[in-house]
């Protein structure tokens, strides 16, 4: 079997945020590269991975496919075996805490660019938050970004049946791709 090379992402260069991760596996899986990433927000007050940053890796490998190596809140490394191929049209996410679901959201919005597939895909959340510190809120991403992603082809719509805020959460979301 011919596997690939891991592409080794140190998580603590430039701001050493969630950024890195979530745009690592976004492109791991647009160019089905794997990728192992060391130091997770090592320049945090809380180093390691967050609620949304654990629950945007599990979305984007439960509708992929690809292997995510077992990992938790906290973990500083972590390996990522992409499969660009859609598997699940429809995913329910249960988020416990006020995180921020416009991260949760921005690695599975950028892999779906390389799906060939124009199927829809179907996310509800129910938790988490639609505005909060240093994440797009709900507003951003309908005037911003998914403006940005439609002259790609990619569409991407909205519904808030419910906002959430820190530090509770209970949002009430659905996004349809």
């Amino acid at each position: 079997m011919n596997e690939k090379k891991f592409l080794e992402i140190d998580g603590s260069l430039g701001e050493g945020g969630g950024a890195i991760l979530r745009l690592s596996a976004a492109f791991s899986v647009l160019y089905n590269i794997p990728i192992r990433i060391k130091n997770i927000r090592a320049n945090r007050p809380k180093p390691g991975l967050r609620m949304q940053h654990l629950l945007g890796l599990k979305l984007i490998a439960d509708l992929t496919g690809s292997i995510l190596s077992k990992c938790q809140v906290g973990s500083t490394e972590l390996s990522f075996s992409p499969n660009n191929n859609l598997k699940k049209r429809e995913i329910d996410i249960h988020i416990p805490t006020a995180a921020s679901i416009g991260l949760l959201l921005q690695p599975i919005q950028i892999a779906c660019l390389g799906f060939k597939d124009d199927t829809e895909i179907a996310i509800s959340i129910n938790g988490g938050a639609t505005f909060g510190k240093w994440a797009p809120s709900i507003n951003y991403l309908e005037q911003i970004t998914f403006p940005i992603f439609k002259k790609s082809g990619l569409s991407i719509e909205i519904n808030t049946q419910k906002h959430g805020f820190y530090p509770k959460g209970g949002a009430k979301v659905y996004c349809s791709i």
